[in-house]
């Protein structure tokens, strides 16, 4: 029997689980999932509709994005070559091992007898999918950028885009603090939570507006800037969860990446500018775009 987008929700969101944070509720913010995967299950009940498919025909196909080359399943590829594939890099034998015990149900290969190399990850698809798992091009996604910079269109009010924008409890209510990652070199200050979008703070005091994922074999990283001028998207296939030196180098290469197309775009803004890039860098692939808003489009 197939597990559904409510069954996960059910399971997780459930008042005998230890799923919950140990906080009662509106004394603290986190990111969370299986909230927004809840958000869609809504969707789901309130249209009589799956959620992608509402997404596909409300969202997506307005913004005259071509929704035959993206998707949420493996089966809404005709040809799966057109798709990314995902690694993570295993600096020596031991590696391979390990990830084969965390994953049984994959078949993990590695690139090379050779150490160190890449392990890939074989394609997959999860049931919490309206929480990060849309398959589509950088180029794609910024079409998508560019509705939210613009405050929104007929498919989004202007209303809806600043509620997202806006900090919940207005940033007086603390962050769930976890133990802070070792790979964490970018933004170090507490993230401020709108609805599924959230402001993080450099350490030099500067505010972007964004949203993060990452999964196995994947990071993905999109910024606004404070003055809703300019996007920038920054997808990669290289799984950068472990504690290693080279996960701290893709992280820091990440954000660098933002830092240089903001510094270079932010004075180039009175101009709308489409700007994308494709490269390898540590052993990673990166796909960049950068999205430059006209200032009138704002006002």
């Amino acid at each position: 029997m197939e597990t559904t987008l409510a069954d996960m929700c059910f399971t997780y969101i459930n008042p005998n689980t230890s799923n919950w944070l140990p906080e009662p509720p509106g004394s603290v913010t986190y990111y969370s999932n299986e909230g927004s995967a809840l958000a869609a299950l809504v969707v789901e009940r309130m249209t009589k509709m799956p959620y992608d498919q509402y997404v596909l025909k409300n969202i997506f196909k307005p913004l005259n994005i071509d929704i035959t080359k993206m998707g949420v399943h493996l089966a809404d590829f005709e040809n799966q070559e057109d798709l990314v594939r995902h690694y993570t890099y295993a600096s020596n034998a031991s590696y391979l091992p390990v990830w084969k015990q965390l994953l049984p149900q994959f078949n993990l290969t590695s690139l090379s007898t050779t150490f160190p190399t890449w392990i890939e990850f074989p394609f997959f698809s999860i049931i919490g999918y309206p929480a990060g798992l849309w398959r589509m091009s950088a180029r794609s996604l910024s079409i998508f950028l560019r509705m939210i910079m613009s405050q929104g269109s007929t498919i989004v009010t202007r209303q809806s885009i600043a509620a997202m924008r806006t900090i919940v409890g207005g940033g007086r209510i603390p962050y769930h603090q976890k133990k802070p990652s070792k790979n964490a070199k970018e933004l170090l200050q507490e993230p401020h939570f709108g609805l599924c979008w959230y402001w993080e703070t450099t350490s030099k005091g500067v505010r972007y507006m964004g949203h993060s994922g990452t999964l196995l074999g994947m990071k993905h990283l999109i910024l606004i800037n404070e003055k809703n001028t300019v996007g920038v998207i920054v997808l990669t296939n290289g799984d950068n969860r472990q504690t290693i030196y080279l996960s701290r180098e893709n992280l820091g290469t990440i954000t660098n990446i933002h830092t240089s197309l903001f510094q270079c775009f932010e004075s180039n803004a009175n101009k709308s500018i489409s700007f994308r890039r494709d490269g390898r860098l540590l052993g990673y692939f990166y796909t960049v775009m950068c999205v430059c808003l006209a200032l009138l489009i704002n006002k």
